[in-house]
C-alpha cells in the first residue's frame, strides 16, 4: 500500500473520538462501527414514531432513527409500515421516490437483495447480507 492510498479519518462527537487510517474498505467499516456505537451510546432509546404533520421523508428518517431500518426493508414493507402508523394518504410510489432520494443523499443504503431493492440504515454493514445470498443477489 502506497502512502497515497491511505485514507485518514478523524471523528469527534461529544466525549467519543476516533482516528482511523487504512485502505478505503477497512476505514469505511470502522467508521460505520463508530457511528453505530455513537447511536447506541448517545441516541435516545426507541420511541413511538409519529406521522402526524410529517411528510414521507421525515417519517422515513424517524423510522430509521428508531431502528426500523437496522434490517433490510423493501419499499413494500416500508409502505405497509407507514400505513400501519396511520399515514394513509400516501402512495407506494411516494415512498419509493422518497427512499431513493434519501439514499442518494446518504440517509439510507440501497442495494439489491434477491432481485429486489432494499433499504438499510447507512451505519449498518450491508456486506453481511450480500455474503449470505451471494453478491449476485440470488
Amino acid at each position: 500500500m502506497n502512502r497515497e492510498d491511505i485514507l485518514r479519518v478523524e471523528i469527534e462527537y461529544k466525549d467519543a473520538k476516533v482516528k482511523i487510517e487504512g485502505q478505503y474498505n477497512d476505514v469505511w467499516k470502522s467508521v460505520n462501527e463508530f457511528f453505530k456505537k455513537i447511536k447506541e451510546t448517545f441516541a435516545p432509546s426507541s420511541s413511538i414514531v409519529s406521522v402526524k404533520g410529517k411528510n414521507v421523508p421525515e417519517i422515513l428518517i424517524s423510522l430509521r432513527d428508531n431502528g426500523f431500518f437496522n434490517e433490510p426493508k423493501s419499499c413494500n414493507k416500508v409502505y405497509d409500515e407507514i400505513k400501519n402508523l396511520g399515514k394513509t394518504d400516501i402512495t407506494s410510489n411516494a415512498v419509493s421516490m422518497a427512499l431513493k432520494d434519501l439514499s442518494s443523499l446518504g440517509e439510507f443504503r440501497r442495494f439489491k437483495l434477491k432481485n429486489v431493492y432494499v433499504y438499510l440504515a447507512p451505519y449498518i454493514d450491508h456486506t453481511q447480507y450480500e455474503e449470505r445470498i451471494g453478491k449476485n443477489g440470488r
